[in-house]
């Protein structure tokens, strides 16, 4: 009796050990695949981080952008008001002049009459 309690205790140790190195190789491919897929998502954040960078750039120069069209819109409505100003200013001379223009003397009532 004890030789098949022998004989079955050697059984278990040495399924044991079989699962022992199955788990082992199984341990060595989920390193492996673990750092493959670290690898890939390292470069994955590279790529994230320039993305991000060049939208940064494409943030700046679109605000830099929009600081010159609002400079450009400054100046711009400047200088409407300005040549609004000087329309203004010359219709303004232009009524003044035609107002204070003497009168034509087109009847000739006074001069040279030939009655």
């Amino acid at each position: 009796m004890s030789l098949d309690l022998l004989n079955e205790l050697e059984k278990r140790v040495q399924s044991a050990v079989s699962t022992i190195e199955d788990l082992k190789l199984e341990i060595e491919q989920l390193k492996e695949e673990n750092a493959a897929l670290t690898s890939e998502k390292d470069a994955w954040e590279g790529r994230l981080a320039e993305l991000l960078g060049k939208f940064d750039l494409i943030d700046s120069a679109d605000s830099d952008v929009a600081e010159v069209v609002s400079e450009e819109s400054e100046e711009d409505a400047f200088v409407a008001d300005n040549q609004e100003d000087t329309l203004a200013n010359q219709a303004f001379e232009q009524d003044f002049a035609e107002a204070t223009e003497e009168p034509e003397q087109g009847n000739n009532f006074g001069s040279n009459n030939s009655f």
